[in-house]
């Protein structure tokens, strides 16, 4: 039985590396995160007692114990380099000369934002209905932008965009007093960009 579970455990490990070469990115993506869990390090399994219970623990679906509507209306956030990285980049393409010139001056200022990881993330409305035993989720979009400055052959950016559409449907039940079970199906569409 030990041979088995080893064997499948390499395979799968083989299996998801042998797929990863198109981007430079070693960051696992979440195509959900709490603000309250990642407030407490994602130590929250255990306490997951609010609307975000059907991602990190449906067991707690049977100790609720009122319903709960979440509705965030929608979100964005970017690093503030992003916006002075866009208009360095354009003002260098505007540079006089060749063509080789405007290249020269584009690597130049992609060489400046090296090693500085700059990002974007954008969410859409996002709704969460739970009761008590069960509840369900739906977000609509969920928008990540990981972008990095390499350094290749020269400066290259690393670009890792993931968009994430989510309906997720958990369901939770109390076996004993103290024993809860609970199981989320969850139905995520991603588009995926990793160059």
């Amino acid at each position: 039985m030990l041979k088995k579970v080893t064997f499948a455990l390499v395979a799968t490990i083989g299996f998801q590396t042998a797929y990863a070469a198109p981007s430079l990115s070693t960051k696992v993506h979440n195509h959900y995160n709490s603000l309250r869990a990642m407030g407490m390090g994602n130590a929250f399994v255990g306490l997951a007692d609010d609307y975000s219970l059907i991602f990190y623990n449906p067991a707690g679906f049977a100790k609720k114990t009122q319903n709960e509507i979440q509705v965030s209306v929608a979100g964005v956030g970017f690093a503030p380099k992003i916006t002075s990285l866009v208009k360095d980049v354009d003002d260098a393409s505007k540079v006089a000369g060749t063509d080789q010139d405007k290249a020269l001056a584009v690597s130049n200022v992609l060489e400046e934002y090296y090693g500085k990881n700059l990002g974007a993330k954008v969410q859409l409305p996002e709704m969460f209905w739970i009761r008590k035993g069960w509840g369900f989720a739906i977000i609509p979009m969920d928008l990540t932008i990981d972008m990095s400055i390499e350094r290749e052959l020269g400066p290259a950016i690393d670009l890792n965009v993931k968009g994430d559409t989510s309906f997720a449907f958990g369901y939770g039940q109390e076996l004993e007093n103290n024993i809860s079970v609970g199981a989320t199906a969850k139905l995520v569409h991603r588009v995926s960009v990793e160059e």
